[in-house]
């Protein structure tokens, strides 16, 4: 039993390394949406690839999935450590304020990059950004309504669902904090062996997508993912203290490995043959697309959990210094995409060499970035990083942090209201 509680509370680096890889492999896979040739994205290069499709569903059914059950889990260990006022503050303001900083600095040139390539806007950026701030301005009448008019959050939307899930989690905290004591969910998946861990939960997710607890397969993508993301935003908040389902994932990482590549396979053939045929589906073949969608998601995630928690379980300097940094290339690696897309586009440097350059550009100025703020201290907070604490800034006076409080509750108060209602 004590060697149990010490894997339970010790931290988990196979998790950080996860959480980096998969912001990482955000970044490559909104590069290849510039790329993709029938999915939509805010602005489109010359060298479009049908083929490239096939490469970004290997990842597009679980990369946010994973994300959602990684950040159920950091806030089972922030709520070990906060009372729940203290992580309702604390998250409010590491989600919110970037988030709001994110809507009118970062965001806008996406906006500014896409209707200049739509032919909807012509003229330099000051003049683009001085009718943006009019929140009544015709310009934008055909372009997305976000929390405010035109003021979408694009790819931010992340962080405004992840605060949303807070919130929901704090209202069911009683029974969630009864079902992880009680490990329900481990008592019953251990008696049907590890296997289960594989087979339960795409079997459990089809039965609520056919009794329509679930937005159906090809509904509104936003009620989709957002209703997925809740899901597994759950799920690893559950099983953050539950080490025996995390030995699990380890002893079937290669069965589930075998079995997300095959259901891959018929994803792909699936695709190709019935989705973007245009077909009638009958019921009986929505049905077998449903089960593959969630059994492929679940599949990889299995895999990847496993074999995280077998090799990755371990402390490294790269670790240390990418993990705070996340939030950072996560706010801002999307209008780095498209404004070095836009840019490049006008020297026509072909179908190998522009990709390459917005990958290379692209992570180098994330990283410049992250580099140039995390040693600024009013710039941390805007960026998803800390505040540093009084200890760590000699000068820091009282009044200096009332007044950063009162400034933080000015600009997070209303997007959160706006959010909500």
């Amino acid at each position: 039993m004590r060697e149990l509680e010490n894997i339970a509370v010790e931290r988990r680096y196979d998790l950080d390394w996860l959480r980096v890889a998969a912001f990482g492999l955000l970044i490559l896979y909104h590069i290849g949406m510039l790329y993709v040739e029938r999915w939509g994205y805010h602005y489109k290069s010359a060298y479009l690839s049908s083929q490239l499709e096939s490469l970004m569903l290997l990842v597009n059914p679980w990369r946010m999935a994973l994300l959602w059950m990684v950040s159920g889990v950091a806030t089972a260990y922030l709520l070990r450590k906060l009372k729940w006022h203290q992580f309702a503050v604390s998250r409010t303001v590491r989600l919110l304020l970037p988030l709001a900083f994110g809507l009118w600095v970062i965001v806008p040139p996406q906006l500014f990059v896409e209707m200049t390539a739509n032919g909807d806007f012509s003229g330099s950026y000051l003049a683009f950004y001085r009718a943006f701030l009019d929140l009544n301005s015709p310009l934008f009448k055909d372009y997305t309504a976000g929390i405010w008019p035109h003021v979408d959050v694009n790819h931010l939307w992340y962080l405004r669902e992840l605060w949303r899930f807070t919130l929901l989690l704090l209202v069911l905290y009683p029974l969630l904090a009864w079902l992880q004591r009680s490990a329900i969910v481990a008592k019953v998946l251990v008696p049907l062996r590890d296997v289960a861990i594989v087979l339960v939960l795409p079997l459990l997710m089809v039965t609520a997508e056919v009794l329509g607890a679930l937005p159906a397969l090809g509904s509104d993508g936003d009620d989709r993912r957002i209703a997925l993301g809740l899901v597994f935003f759950l799920l690893g908040y559950l099983i953050t203290f539950q080490p025996v389902i995390w030995k699990a994932f380890k002893s079937v990482r290669r069965l589930s490995l075998c079995m997300a590549v095959g259901t891959y396979v018929l994803y792909v053939i699936g695709y190709h043959q019935v989705w973007l045929t245009g077909a009638p589906i009958s019921t009986s073949m929505g049905l077998a697309l449903t089960v593959l969608d969630h059994a492929n998601r679940w599949f990889w995630l299995c895999a990847l959990f496993g074999f995280a928690y077998q090799y990755l379980n371990r402390p490294h300097p790269w670790l240390d210094y990418l993990s705070p940094g996340v939030y950072t290339f996560y706010l801002v690696h999307q209008t780095i995409i498209l404004l070095t897309a836009f840019c490049l586009a006008q020297f026509s440097l072909g179908p190998l060499i522009e990709p390459l350059s917005v990958i290379t550009i692209t992570y180098a100025a994330c990283l410049g970035i992250y580099e140039l703020v995390r040693r600024i201290q009013v710039l941390r907070p805007l960026f998803g990083l800390k505040w540093q604490t009084s200890s760590e800034i000699v000068n820091d006076r009282e009044w200096l942090t009332v007044g950063r409080a009162v400034l933080t509750a000015l600009i997070v108060i209303p997007l959160g209201l706006e959010i909500l209602l």
